[in-house]
């Protein structure tokens, strides 16, 4: 396989008889979805432009559209993460996660405000590069359960 492309969240690598695509892990534990739909357009777009045999226009073509999928990925794995998926990289509850953001072990990056009535509610959002540390350090998030756990037998043992 030889490398042709590598942009900032993907490379691309062409063989005789295939095109590989590369995004980073972290995408594709925060994002499956998008990383499966993104690879399925990605190969069936660039599989015959790509190949051996092709001109340079083709070539120039296919790397402007690299160029515009590397754009697309950057804004999915950019993008604050909700709560949801907060829970779903770190294998926590929404209880422990709730806790955490109120006492600023899960520090928020910004609110979503929605409703679809007259009534609006704010939703927080986290930072990728914050989750994906603590998703990198799973221990770090079971001593914050211990101290949990520690903490409610003292409040139990004095009240």
């Amino acid at each position: 396989m030889t490398e042709i492309a590598s942009f900032k969240y993907l490379s691309v690598r062409t063989g005789p008889d295939d095109v590989s695509f590369r995004c980073p892990d972290i995408m594709s534990q925060l994002h499956p979805k998008a990383v499966k739909s993104g690879r399925r357009l990605f190969v069936k777009a660039m599989a015959k432009r790509l190949g051996p045999k092709s001109g340079r226009d083709e070539l120039a073509d296919a790397m402007d559209t690299l160029a515009i999928l590397d754009h697309r990925i950057a804004a999915i794995i950019e993008a604050p993460l909700t709560g949801g998926q907060v829970e779903r990289a770190l294998a926590i509850s929404g209880k422990e996660r709730r806790r955490w953001t109120k006492d600023g072990r899960l520090p928020t990056c910004a609110k979503s405000v929605s409703g679809r009535s007259a009534k609006l509610f704010s939703l927080p959002l986290y930072d990728v590069e914050r989750i994906a540390g603590h998703a990198a350090d799973l221990a770090s998030i079971e001593r914050w359960r211990v101290q949990d756990a520690l903490d409610l037998a003292l409040a139990t043992e004095r009240g």
